[in-house]
């Protein structure tokens, strides 16, 4: 009995073990170009959101008068910016989304640099917005302050190394550390019924 026991804890202790690593944003890729279009389930102050990354003016993506912006303070757009840099614009799998910024959608082929615009309010038709500066190197990455440099009628098409970070919470969360957990503590009883039978 006492074996048993160690074995259920063992278990229970490894399916805790996987349920502690952090969510892994799963991004959104187009399939013929490679061109970073988005992601799904970043982790932003505990929640997760969703983002796509749009070339356009503030005024088409967020409507012209009443901006609804998903982060709305300062602070929330720092987290969200740090979120992009950690999750998403990352080299990993094959894609050299950090190393290259020009593969992320809105930001020019052979660019030095992607600057990833959240704007978290409207100040009398000016934006404030801190943006993800995405650098080959990914040291040098860091969120940067641009408060009042862009207008809501400045289309970031126009621009090179510009594109906005289009945030919505997300809808569903994926739970599959939880089915992990649960499918072990179900093996460990079955398997603890079976000895003792």
């Amino acid at each position: 009995m006492k074996r048993e026991s160690l074995l259920f804890v063992f278990i229970l202790l490894f399916g805790v073990l996987l349920t502690t690593k952090a969510y892994s944003a799963l991004l959104s890729i187009d399939s013929s170009t490679g061109q970073l279009l988005g992601a799904s389930g970043v982790s932003v102050n505990s929640k997760l959101y969703d983002v796509e990354f749009i070339d356009n003016t503030a005024a088409s993506i967020w409507g012209s008068t009443n901006y609804q912006f998903t982060f709305t303070t300062e602070a929330q757009a720092i987290s969200a910016s740090q979120a992009l840099l950690n999750e998403v614009l990352k080299d990993a799998a094959g894609h050299l989304f950090d190393s290259n910024p020009g593969l992320t959608s809105g930001i020019a082929t052979g660019a030095s640099f992607g600057a990833i615009a959240t704007p978290y309010s409207n100040n009398s038709g000016w934006l404030n917005i801190k943006y993800a500066r995405n650098n080959p190197a990914a040291a040098s990455d860091s969120v940067i302050n641009a408060n009042g440099w862009w207008s809501v009628n400045d289309n970031f098409a126009d621009q090179g190394f510009w594109t906005y970070a289009v945030w919505r919470e997300t809808s569903s969360v994926p739970i599959p550390s939880t089915l992990v957990l649960f499918g072990f503590g179900v093996l460990s009883l079955v398997g603890i019924k079976r000895k003792k039978v």
